[in-house]
């Protein structure tokens, strides 16, 4: 094909041939209907440019389909304007080209063989595109199945209230618990004055032979009130290898932490400072891992003082059985004095004067410490009250507040509703008054027109005090009664 195209500049009036028009497939040809879309396209638009803005030859180029070049030119030191094209985004050609049109000018280079690599590149990488969308479905399918099917990956937690009480086994109390989300597993918890543990098992009795037993068992936190206990830190810090959480066959320096998952128990020694904050507080949680499972559980702490000081009387000393003497066989026997046992009491605090005070043996450590632990259950035991006692005040005064409101609300209300009823009977009576005021006027009128030919209705007996006299020395009336 050729067609003649407008110079640049005239010569000496002589015509100059400046360019032609060629004809030259795009390297894609069929296959590349297969990927039509707006970005494969866009980059050969975007190729085409560049190589016109390098000057190489090019006048302009455009595209065309079946031959039929549409809408787009591109020109040296021209930008790339907007093309609209009649194929539509998404549809198939069915034997249509695309066929690239060069306009040149003296040397024409054509740039074949880039296209061809360019376009190859594009179809490559939209391939890897779809390779790696496909993978990334199919990864996320799998893993998500993978979760839906795990039935270890959950999380439960657990809460036994203050309706689970204390029982007392000799020197153990226990707390025992049954939650139906964990497959029917009883929760103990078990004091004994030194240490605390938390043992799971498949009966609601703590007897060991009954513990449930995990090859994979971990403590993750011990908290008193939402906050890790620092014994537990200090576990975590002195355990073997790692110190996230307290792992099934690690151990702990000086046992202070015992993780025995193959016999469902955890036990942890206490100090004096972490009795103090068991006393003190209101909840306690374990975290623990059992397998895969997170299992979160709480107790309600509030009458843990009380059990520490019903079990410190359990465990107090008997009294030693009086010494038997043997009876002399010629001497009279022996008196015996008892040692004097020296007595210490202990005052209750400031500000808790009813309570009564309590005696211990001075030279008895042990006794000292049972009479400090039953004096702090005892004094809690009084704050609670109190702070019932005080609640129940201000709720009667809330009430009472409430109460007094409502019927002063309620007064208003009758009072308003007095009013609008007294209002809505005065402006009946003056409608009514009004009415009355027409009819009569109205009825005037007509009785007067009677009265006024000499004829009294008996409908105007009602108003005869208002007819003429003549009238009203008449005493009769006619129909219309």
């Amino acid at each position: 094909m050729n067609e003649s195209a407008a110079a640049d500049s005239v010569d000496n009036l002589h015509v100059i041939i400046v360019g032609e028009l060629e004809l030259f497939e795009l390297a894609a040809r069929y296959d590349f209907l297969v990927d039509f879309d707006s970005k494969s396209l866009a980059f050969q638009i975007k190729q085409l440019n560049q190589l016109i803005e390098t000057g190489a030859g090019f006048e302009g180029a455009a595209f065309a389909i079946d031959n039929d070049v549409h809408g787009c030119r591109f020109y040296r030191n021209r930008s790339l304007q907007a093309c609209s094209y009649t194929v539509e985004y998404g549809k198939k050609m069915k034997t249509a080209d695309l066929v690239l049109y060069l306009w040149y000018a003296g040397r024409v280079i054509l740039w074949r063989e880039m296209f061809q690599r360019t376009y190859r590149f594009i179809r490559f990488m939209h391939k890897i595109k779809l390779i790696l969308i496909g993978l990334l479905v199919l990864v996320s399918t799998q893993l998500s199945a993978r979760s839906d099917l795990n039935p270890f990956s959950k999380s439960l937690d657990i809460s036994f209230g203050a309706s689970v009480l204390w029982k007392y086994n000799d020197d153990v109390a226990v707390k025992s618990a049954l939650d139906n989300k964990d497959a029917g597993t009883y929760y103990h918890l078990q004091f004994d004055g030194k240490s605390i543990n938390l043992m799971l098992s498949e009966s609601s009795t703590d007897n060991p032979s009954s513990a449930k037993h995990y090859d994979q068992f971990a403590v993750e936190d011990v908290q008193i009130d939402g906050q890790r206990l620092p014994l537990f830190q200090w576990c975590l810090s002195h355990q073997d290898r790692h110190a996230r959480f307290l792992q099934q066959g690690l151990s702990v320096q000086k046992n202070i932490c015992e993780n025995n998952g193959a016999r469902g128990t955890f036990s942890m020694r206490l100090n004096q400072d972490t009795l103090d904050a068991l006393q003190a507080g209101e909840r306690l949680t374990f975290v623990i891992r059992p397998f895969r499972t997170t299992i979160t559980v709480n107790y309600d702490l509030s009458d843990f003082p009380e059990m520490v000081a019903i079990l410190a009387s359990k465990n107090a000393p008997a009294p030693l059985p009086a010494p038997k003497v043997a009876k002399a066989v010629v001497a009279p026997a022996p008196v015996v004095v008892a040692p004097v046992v020296r007595k210490c009491v202990l005052e209750p605090p400031a500000g808790f004067e009813t309570i009564k005070k309590l005696e211990y043996n001075c030279n008895s450590q042990s006794g000292k410490a049972r009479a400090n632990n039953n004096m702090i259950a005892l004094v809690s035991k009084e704050r609670e009250r109190r702070k019932n006692i005080e609640l129940e005040k201000e709720r009667k005064r809330l009430a009472e507040v409430a109460a007094a409101k409502k019927a002063e609300t309620e007064r208003l209300k009758l009072e308003q509703k007095k009013k609008e009823e007294e209002a809505a009977i005065a402006a009946s009576k003056l409608k009514q008054q009004e009415i009355n005021a027409e009819i009569t006027a109205k009825m005037l009128g007509v009785c007067g027109k009677m009265w006024s030919k000499g004829e009294h209705r008996c409908y105007c007996e009602k108003y005869i005090d208002q007819a003429p006299r003549e009238i009203q020395a008449s005493s009769n009336c006619s129909g219309g009664g």
